[in-house]
């Protein structure tokens, strides 16, 4: 590696660094950089997740919530089975409610302990000498103080009139939470409330009072429905989820994939995982999207040899990617691939003899690449076919409200266009 480093630079390999300057940007790669692209996955391992291509950095969060999660069952369980032996041998004998009720020495929450017992200091010393106890089993240090953090909020009053508000809401507002709804499925009352916050903020006009004029989710609708585009909280912590669930479907070899699959579906693949006992909230926040998921992925034909007929989504025609019917019985586990010529081509006369001609229409309209290309699952609403929040979003939306005003879209991008003021 060191020796194809140090070689003179070619003519090729210069003009390769120069074309890749933009005339008015900074300045691009250079030929050193270009050469240490061909080893950089050798180089770097394979738990950085963040500035590599390929890698978020919401991968090792969940990576380390998850080990953070086993870390606290584990001890949460040594910590329980301490107290009733010290109850056995101390002062502490727990709280009744009642003369009949049993007494309650502790109770386990998902991130926190409460212990109940007596206010005397024979409890309090038999309380601290067993988290000291605890602490050097765990290796894990107690923390005895208590802090309060607090946080300041305020507006910005340079912003003023809607069009200012509006992009504020944008550009900032809306991106607040996205790091955390990239990793947990957030209650719909907060999230509703955020979105209380955000409506008052656009109504709001110095000192007058905040009256809306208009609801909250037509403002969310896309300008081509005569909203203002602004994004619903709910559909965009589903949309940002979804895209864990993608990579931990579609890269196998990420860090985040090898965690998960060992955990919830060793052996099989993320549609086929359940939710299993003690899950950890990232994995229950990921497992909740994966309707979104399945209702975006198809697969795209390749050579079709372990494509089926029947059985899998594979027509690029939504929602259901799957075949009307055929005019001939097919075998459960008949192939794509019979279909296709040695040229790479449709075989037409085939088809249409095999199909209805609504999905011969669209099958023959499935363009085919040439060469020995395997048959790959992906995300139908780009065209790239690689998975985008913003379509994510677009789709969890009309999953929710399945109905749609599109008629109405040429009229609004008309009025979006002229060049009038507001």
């Amino acid at each position: 590696m060191n020796e194809a480093l140090l070689l003179p630079f070619t003519s090729k390999e210069i003009t390769h660094a120069l074309k890749e300057m933009h005339p008015l940007k900074s300045l691009g790669p250079d030929a050193i950089a270009n050469r240490m692209k061909h080893f950089l996955n050798a180089l770097i391992s394979t738990s950085q997740a963040a500035f590599v291509p390929g890698g978020l950095i919401t991968d090792n969060v969940l990576i380390a919530y998850e080990l953070n999660h086993l870390i606290k069952h584990k001890n949460r369980e040594a910590f329980s089975g301490m107290i009733p032996k010290v109850e056995d041998v101390s002062s502490i004998t727990g709280v009744s409610v009642s003369r009949t009720a049993p007494p309650i020495s502790h109770l386990l929450f998902a991130d926190n302990t409460f212990i109940f017992c007596h206010a005397s200091i024979e409890a309090m010393s038999c309380i601290g000498d067993t988290l000291c106890l605890f602490g050097k089993a765990s290796r894990l240090k107690v923390n005895m103080s208590e802090y309060r953090r607090g946080m300041e909020t305020g507006t910005c009053s340079n912003y003023r009139g809607g069009r200012g508000r509006a992009v504020l809401l944008k550009m900032v507002l809306h991106t607040i939470p996205t790091y955390a709804m990239s990793c947990f499925h957030l209650p719909d009352s907060f999230l509703r409330e955020l979105e209380s916050i955000m409506a008052d903020f656009f109504w709001h006009s110095g000192k007058e009072s905040k009256i809306h004029w208009l609801a909250w989710d037509k403002l969310c609708k896309p300008k081509s429905e005569g909203g203002l585009g602004f994004r619903r909280l709910q559909e965009q912590n589903l949309a940002l989820l979804a895209k864990q669930a993608w990579r931990i479907s579609l890269y196998p070899d990420s860090a985040l994939h090898k965690v998960m699959s060992h955990k919830y579906f060793p052996g099989a693949t993320f549609f086929e995982a359940r939710l299993r006992a003690c899950p950890s909230y990232t994995w229950r926040s990921i497992w909740a999207v994966r309707d979104i998921l399945v209702a975006g992925l198809r697969w795209r034909v390749g050579n079709g040899r372990f494509l089926s007929i029947i059985d899998q989504l594979w027509l690029p025609r939504p929602k259901t990617f799957q075949l009307i019917g055929c005019l001939v019985s097919f075998q459960v586990d008949s192939k794509v691939e019979p279909l296709i010529t040695s040229s790479k081509e449709w075989n037409e006369q085939l088809i249409g003899a095999e199909f209805y001609p609504a999905d011969t229409k669209c099958i023959l309209g499935i363009s085919l690449r040439s060469g020995e290309v395997q048959d790959e699952l992906i995300w139908h609403y780009e065209s790239k076919g690689v998975f985008s929040v913003k379509s994510a979003y677009r789709l969890a939306s009309e999953l929710k409200e399945e109905g749609t005003c599109s008629q109405l879209a040429y009229s609004w991008n008309f009025i979006w266009k002229c060049k009038a003021l507001p």
